[in-house]
């Protein structure tokens, strides 16, 4: 029940903090955005597109949170990233063919992630293309298709 509390809480501050960028407009960023944590820094300021782009098809909203130069690079070099919250710390993992979330964490070798079940664990969330995903709190979670510049963040307890 708490960190479903949370996680709606982390829902709906992304979705106000993302409709506010959209209606006031930001600066280009100064420096470059690597990972979603990258949002944090009080230097960087990040363009969004228009609001409408939800009710397009075609945006990469992997692109929200990553410069479309590094995503590209991600996804020639078939790697995906574990971004680990409010850090800025992150981990870049190779991605070979079918990979799903389990394999993923079972690569990163951190031992935390290496023993994610899904149950009493931290939060988890994927953004993929275009899809951005919750962890339910279920194994079958382990199961999730990760893709070659997908980003999954370990959401720290709060």
């Amino acid at each position: 029940m708490i960190k479903s509390k949370v996680g709606i809480r982390l829902v709906t501050l992304m979705t106000v903090w993302l409709l506010f960028v959209l209606i006031i407009g930001a600066e280009p960023p100064s420096k470059p955005l690597r990972q979603p944590s990258d949002l944090y820094d009080p230097e960087r300021t990040n363009k969004i597109p228009d609001v409408r782009f939800v009710l397009l098809p075609g945006p990469d909203l992997r692109e929200m949170y990553c410069d479309p130069q590094i995503l590209s690079d991600r996804i020639s070099n078939s790697t995906c990233v574990i971004d680990f919250g409010f850090g800025g710390n992150f981990l870049e993992i190779s991605v070979r063919g079918e990979c799903n979330l389990a394999q993923v964490l079972n690569d990163s070798g951190h031992g935390k992630l290496m023993s994610w079940t899904g149950l009493r664990s931290p939060s988890l969330c994927i953004i993929k293309k275009r899809a951005i995903l919750f962890s339910t709190g279920k194994a079958d979670f382990l199961q999730t298709p990760i893709d070659p510049g997908d980003f999954i963040i370990d959401i720290p307890r709060q």
